[in-house]
Order: C-alpha cells, then structure tokens, then sequence
C-alpha cells in the first residue's frame, strides 16, 4: 500500500512540477513579450520624436538658408553702392583738388593786384 501511495504522490509530485515549469515559462515568455512591448513602444516614441525634430531642424535651416540669401543679396547690393560712392568720392576729391589749385591761383593773382594797386 505505502508503494503505491509513493507512486500516486510521486505521479502528483511529477505533476505539479510540469504544471510550475509550463508556469515559469508561461511567466518567462509573457515577460519577454511585455519586455518586447515596452522596447517596441519606447522605439516608436523616440522615432516619432526624432523624425519630428528632424522635420523642424529641416525647416529651421531652410529659413536660416533663405535668410542668408537674402543677407548675401542685400550685401551683394551695399558692395555695389559703396563702389560706386568711393567713385563718386574720388570724383569729388579730383574735383575740390581742381578747385583749390584755382582759388589759390586767384588768391595769387588778386595779392598780386593789392600790391600793383
């Protein structure tokens, strides 16, 4: 009686071990899975934030490009300018250099006509 008692027990024995090993891998696999849910969904926010951050850094710099050529532009036209005022300061230095030389000749002149006279 007592050896069939061991087998019955050792058969139930046998048992609940299977049943808690299919649970720890049943617990091991679900854990994986939520493991595998939690990596996938923290991907999918970092992607998303990322593809966000890139669209703005894209459209940022598209702004900070048309500014620059706008700048360049603006720049290119005051380069322009400016050689064309040192022209016309050069002109009007020629000019006033003309001028003095004159005055002086008349300045000349007229001391010589104080003293004649």
């Amino acid at each position: 009686m007592s050896l069939v008692t061991f087998f019955l027990t050792r058969r139930k024995y046998l048992k609940e071990v299977d049943k808690a090993e299919t649970e720890i891998v049943s617990n091991e696999i679900d854990n994986v899975e939520k493991a595998t849910r939690i990596w996938r969904n923290l991907s999918e926010d970092i992607t998303a934030r990322l593809t966000a951050d890139i669209a703005a850094l894209r459209s940022e710099n598209e702004k900070t490009r048309e500014k620059l050529n706008a700048l360049t532009r603006e720049n290119n036209a005051l380069r322009s300018q400016m050689a064309s005022l040192q022209k016309e300061l050069r002109l009007s230095n020629t000019e006033n250099e003309k001028l003095l030389r004159q005055l002086k000749v008349l300045s000349d002149h007229l001391k010589t006509n104080e003293k004649e006279g």
